[in-house]
């Protein structure tokens, strides 16, 4: 089990990521590593008709262009909202407050993989396609559906399935983070989330993406309510 303070978590594990709202896309330099400096990050906010349709395209478009200046992996970040449980199941509602079943975000995600290296693969079959499936503490019944229904070990399920499909059909990985921001729901809540998924995830395949520093030492009121370190 791990436990990670949401302060420690956006300072510690914040990496650089470039957020563009889609479908905006702009140039990103290579490092030493493989990577690039900054990943692609989509802001997800499509009805549930028309997510595969996009997915789709927007592989095949970004697999095309990326695959002609960038180094061998890419990565790219789909960021879907905040995670809903009712009795027929779980999914998201996503940045345009649009419901998508978990489901669908899934077979939304392979279609964009299946996109990026089926349609790009001629003269680029050394480039590879690592993605991060995203997801925030918004939503106002973060604290329940963290601690009543197990949103974590939800969200792991998700990466796993689509992590195992990813692996085996290309070789390439799929990740879980979080968006996570003290403005909307306790540190005790984000704690939990974080043990949940931890304890279900295949690996140790989560990243922190994004987030806030609210009421931290140095914000832009000068204030210093609680220790983020």
């Amino acid at each position: 089990m791990v436990s990670i303070s949401i302060g420690t978590l956006i300072l510690s594990l914040l990496f650089s990521i470039t957020v563009l709202y889609q479908p905006t896309k702009t140039a990103q330099a290579a490092t030493s590593g493989g990577y690039t400096s900054a990943a692609q990050s989509f802001y997800i906010s499509l009805s549930a008709s028309n997510l595969d349709s996009w997915m789709s395209g927007a592989g095949t478009y970004y697999g095309c262009t990326v695959a002609s200046y960038e180094p061998a992996s890419e990565m790219v970040n789909f960021n879907f909202g905040s995670q809903t449980w009712s009795p027929t199941g779980w999914g998201t509602y996503d940045l345009g407050g649009q419901p998508l079943t978990d489901n669908q975000i899934i077979t939304g995600v392979e279609d964009y993989i299946n996109a990026w290296y089926s349609y790009c693969s001629t003269g680029n079959s050394g480039h590879s396609l690592n993605v991060m499936v995203n997801v925030n503490n918004s939503g106002g019944n973060f604290s329940t559906v963290v601690n009543t229904y197990g949103a974590g070990n939800n969200w792991a399920d998700v990466v796993n399935t689509l992590n195992q499909w990813s692996y085996n059909t290309y070789g390439s990985l799929t990740y879980g983070s979080d968006d996570f921001e003290p403005s909307w729901s306790t540190e005790s809540d984000v704690d939990t989330w974080i043990n949940q998924y931890t304890a279900v995830a295949d690996y140790a395949s989560f990243l922190g993406f994004g987030g806030s520093a609210d009421g931290c030492y140095g914000n832009e009121s000068g204030a210093m309510p609680k220790s983020c370190v």
